[in-house]
Formats: structure tokens, sequence, C-alpha cells
């Protein structure tokens, strides 16, 4: 590497850095998922997510339609939720529902379940047929986030200073 190089700015960063940059700035600085919830009230968000396994594919698995929404959620809302309430515990069970397990009568529940330190605290927000977003609005409604305001997120710089 030769000096100029060395001393020479840089004008873009390397196109893995920059997706991994726009990645984080998703998850801390977008303002629609950026919602603090009361951290003496609430203690634990818990959800389950089914997996139904066929036997011809054992290795992959086959979600079912009904989770459609909770994945959805988990992919893109979660993340965020996570990162601005850091003293909330997140729970997520992910449960395999073979041929031999599907013969069985199992409930399954759909259920995003929000554990309170008091009992009447506790809430339950069915999720079946609900879209991520709908899920996560019908949380912060329930639970009385509040919403961070965009001044105090800080988003990483997807360019180089000088």
């Amino acid at each position: 590497m030769s000096a100029r190089q060395l001393f020479q700015k840089a004008k873009n960063y390397k196109p893995d850095l920059l997706k991994s940059i726009q990645k984080i700035n998703r998850i801390i600085a977008n303002p629609e998922n950026s919602f603090k919830l009361d951290g003496s009230k609430f203690k634990e968000l818990e959800l389950s997510v089914y997996h139904h396994q066929q036997q011809q594919q054992q290795q992959s698995k086959i979600v079912d339609k009904s989770n459609l929404g909770i994945n959805q959620l988990i992919k893109e809302k979660l993340p965020s939720l996570k990162y601005h309430n850091p003293n909330l515990k997140f729970t997520i069970h992910n449960i395999l529902i073979n041929e031999e397990n599907s013969n069985k009568d199992i409930k399954i529940d759909n259920l995003l379940k929000i554990h309170g330190f008091e009992d009447k605290d506790n809430l339950n927000i069915e999720c079946s047929g609900k879209s991520g977003s709908k899920i996560f609005d019908e949380l912060i409604q329930r639970t009385g986030a509040v919403k961070i305001n965009e001044s105090e997120l800080v988003e990483i710089p997807t360019h180089p200073t000088k």
C-alpha cells in the first residue's frame, strides 16, 4: 500500500459496511418503530412461533400462514423495540410441529403476551390474521408506549465525514 493510498480520504464506505450501517440505522433511528415502554410496569414480551415440518422436507420449516404477522413483527418491528427498551426481556419460542404432533389436538395460541410486574398489568394480544404493523400498533396502544422524539434518535452517517 502506497503512502498516497494511506492518506487519501475515502469518498464512500465499502458496500458491505454501508449495508451494515443502513441496517443499524433502521433499528436505532427509525421514527416509526421508536417507542419506549414503561419499564416500571412491564418486564417481558413473549411470543410463540409455530412451524410445520413435512416428513419429506426434514430440513425446511414451513411457516403457518397465521404466523405471518408475528414473523413480520419479529423481523421489522421488534429489533427497534428491543434497542429502545434494554430493560425489557424479549422471549420468542420457536415451536416445531411435525406429523406426529399434528395428529393430536394441539392448541396453537397466536398471542403476544406482555408480562407486567403486577398481575393487573399482564396483557395478551391476539395475533391471528393480523399483519405485523397491526400487532405493533395494538401493542403500542395497549401498553401506552411513548414515541421517542426524532431529535433524540441518533443516526450513523452513511458517508464518511471530512
